[in-house]
């Protein structure tokens, strides 16, 4: 049996990303809930477990800049993606009680801003390190107006009622997760690959020629996006996924290209692309 580590406490998201991952791939794992993101890249790196489970980037909020940048440090590949639909349900005990108090992980208050400021004017929010923690403090709290944002699992956990569904600010949100792990995917067909690239320097049409090769050769982007290298002021790391896997003759083509026209390469996994109109929602 296999050992998958996603961000605890039992009854995230990441831990429906986690039973997605295991019944799509008919996979027997067993999971196990990390305190945060940094513990999960750890232990795969350390070959404890046998993947993680992170989300690296939502519909409405953009990427999970903490995740892009552990790919970079840590000795993880990825193994695949799951596309989760989000339905955010404000958990509670009370429908009758004026709520004043909003918990939750930082990205479920962002995702639901909009709601949560025409429906709770007014209403305190207060950040908790996931969503199912957030449900935790507010059982544990037992008050009167204190709520959570959270998935109705972590409600039936915690013995909070729903109070309200799709708090989303758009019905669509939707959230994709990565699984990583010491090794990538083999070549199933339908392939994307993920690098992270520096171009040797700082001048025009440094971008360019590094996209050039994809263009060149008909391969599609799927995604481009730039993070601060950490290193200097205006030095940049570029995030490519494309499509296409690492062993394919085409892409190895591409790679040996770039490597001379960067000064930094890494190699993040090639793996089973998913759609991302793929939407269903789990509760467990």
């Amino acid at each position: 049996m296999y050992t998958l580590a996603y961000l605890g406490p039992p009854g995230t998201f990441s831990q429906e990303a986690a039973f997605n991952f295991a019944k799509a791939w008919s996979i027997q794992c067993r999971q196990l809930a990390c305190a945060d993101f940094d513990e999960i890249f750890e232990l795969v790196s350390e070959g404890a477990v046998d993947f993680g489970i992170v989300p690296i980037e939502n519909s409405l909020e953009g990427s999970i800049s903490v995740n892009l940048d552990l790919l970079v440090s840590a000795d993880v590949q990825i193994h695949n993606e799951l596309i989760l639909g989000i339905d955010h349900c404000l958990l509670g005990y009370d429908h009758a009680v004026t709520v004043t108090e909003i918990i939750s992980h930082p990205q479920a208050l962002a995702q639901c801003r909009e709601t949560v400021k025409r429906l709770y004017p007014g209403v305190t929010l207060k950040a908790a390190s996931s969503t199912s923690q957030a449900a935790k403090e507010v059982a544990l709290a037992n008050t009167i107006g204190c709520a959570a944002l959270g998935t109705r699992a972590a409600g039936q956990m915690y013995g909070l009622r729903v109070l309200k569904d799709n708090m989303s600010d758009n019905a669509e949100n939707q959230t994709r997760f990565l699984v990583i792990s010491r090794n990538d995917h083999a070549i199933t067909g339908t392939d994307k690959t993920s690098i992270v690239v520096s171009p040797q320097a700082n001048r025009p049409g440094a971008l360019h020629s590094i996209i050039e090769p994809f263009a060149r050769y008909g391969i599609n982007l799927t995604k481009i996006e730039s993070r601060p290298s950490k290193r200097f002021l205006g030095e940049y790391l570029f995030f490519i996924d494309f499509e296409g896997h690492r062993q394919n003759p085409l892409t190895e083509r591409i790679l040996n290209e770039l490597t001379v026209k960067t000064s930094f390469l890494k190699m993040l996994g090639s793996y089973p692309r998913q759609p991302w109109r793929s939407t269903a929602k789990v509760v467990l």
